[in-house]
């Protein structure tokens, strides 16, 4: 029996050996095959840091705005693209900002034609490196017919939106390491006034949160902005996943994957498409008519100096000053569901004979946001308590609000010492506060 036990303890330890050489040498040949795909990887990073007409900088940026661009019948967006981008910079711009334009379309003389008008147009900026141009090499695609169909697209969709993940994916893997900050738009959106400074604005405003991503615009994939140190795993999603889910789909699994679990969206946006014909062939889309994108034509007042009071619940940072002092394009004041008797004060340091007062209210074309019941007085007596608490007493009604906006010119003026903004009823819509322009009468 003893002798049987030990037979069957030998077969076992034999078997088990069989067992373990089997798994150890599946697991090598899965070692050596990862190898051979990271080093494949390796290559394609190599080509996409070579292939290219311009070479990268040592020193790195503070921001880099990657722009894939390819023809679309009908229209040429880019130049009108890159003169926004690069004419509302404000002075001394220039060095902390990176584009790069990568030329994605499949006609190699388009992409030609392209890099040579570009270049002539801003050489400078090419030959101080702050416009690259990327070129991908044909062999990085894979072959287009043999895509699988998914989310019911048409095949023409699923090739369009395949090759679009992996143009995104390259030009990613190009601009990693220029800049501290990465950013991608399209060949065809037009930026504010300012619009670096209100970037760093944004980021300063959640230096306290552990983002991923913060958006810039409400469009998809545009205007999003990561840190660079991040772009490279992002780029690996987008070449990974290329036919499985569009650009923005594949975002979204980003963030989940990156524990990015809220939005931070600036608002009104800073980018908006600029044409109707889409890189899609025989797509064409609407006009852009986003009301949250950045005005840039402001109305300036005389604005004297004033204390400022209000009532309304403020939705931060978009505050009662901002809006009175008018210093930026995107200063407003955003206040939440307002009630029946509360108001706006101010309240001048001097008094003052004023000559015209224009108030508007709610998003540009749009309905959204606008005062519905509201009064404007002026009176001549402030009331100041300890808790910065203003009222205005001895008043008269200058006018009333007729669709969100009033605009007054005052012909017996007076010296006044206030201004009042009554709300007459209360409105389920929030009230945002565009432009508060006070002119003091000429002497």
């Amino acid at each position: 029996m003893a002798r049987r036990w030990c037979t069957r303890i030998k077969l076992i330890k034999v078997i088990l050996m069989v067992v373990i050489f089997s798994v150890a040498c599946i697991n090598l040949r899965s070692y050596i095959t990862i190898q051979r795909n990271i080093q494949a990887t390796e290559e394609v990073i190599i080509a996409a840091a070579t292939e290219v007409d311009t070479p990268v900088p040592n020193k790195k940026g503070f921001l880099t705005i990657a722009i894939p661009t390819v023809s679309r019948k009908g229209a040429v967006y880019i130049y009108s693209t890159l003169g926004s981008l690069i004419n509302k910079l404000t002075v001394g711009d220039n060095p902390e900002i990176t584009i790069v334009i990568l030329l994605a379309d499949t006609n190699q003389i388009y992409n030609e034609e392209l890099a040579i008008n570009i270049t002539n147009e801003y050489k400078e900026l090419v030959t101080r490196k702050v416009i690259h141009f990327v070129k991908i090499p044909p062999r990085y695609y894979p072959d287009f017919n043999n895509l699988k169909i998914t989310f019911n697209d048409s095949l023409k969709r699923v090739q369009w939106r395949s090759k679009q993940n992996l143009d995104y994916a390259y030009v990613m893997t190009y601009a990693a390491n220029l800049s501290q900050y990465y950013m991608q738009l399209e060949d065809d959106v037009i930026a504010t006034e300012r619009y670096l400074t209100k970037i760093k604005d944004f980021i300063d405003q959640h230096s306290d949160k552990r983002w991923v991503m913060l958006d810039f615009t409400n469009m998809g994939f545009i205007g999003k902005l990561y840190h660079s140190r991040d772009v490279v795993k992002l780029a690996t999603v987008l070449k990974t996943f290329y036919n499985e889910k569009p650009c923005d789909f594949l975002m979204l699994d980003f963030l989940t994957m990156m524990l990015q679990t809220k939005r931070y969206l600036r608002v009104p946006k800073l980018f908006k498409h600029l044409g109707m014909h889409s890189s899609l062939p025989s797509n064409k889309r609407k006009e852009d008519k986003d009301p949250f994108f950045e005005k840039t034509n402001a109305l300036k007042g005389d604005n004297p100096p004033a204390d400022l009071f209000t009532s309304l619940q403020t939705y931060f940072p978009h505050t009662l000053s901002k809006v009175y002092d008018g210093k930026y394009a995107d200063s407003f004041f955003w206040s939440k569901s307002p009630k029946s008797g509360e108001s706006v004060v101010i309240a001048f340091k001097q008094q003052q004979r004023l000559g015209r007062i224009v108030i508007i209210t709610g998003f540009q074309n749009s309905k959204r946001d606008r005062l519905k019941n509201g009064t404007l007085e002026s009176g001549t007596i402030v009331h100041r308590t300890k808790l910065d608490h203003i009222t205005c007493s001895e008043t008269r009604i200058l006018g009333v609000f007729e669709g969100g906006i009033i605009d007054v010119n005052i012909t017996n003026s007076y010296p006044v010492a206030c201004v009042v903004i009554k709300i007459t009823d209360a409105q389920s819509d929030w009230i945002l506060f565009r432009y508060v322009a006070i002119f003091i009468k000429s002497r």
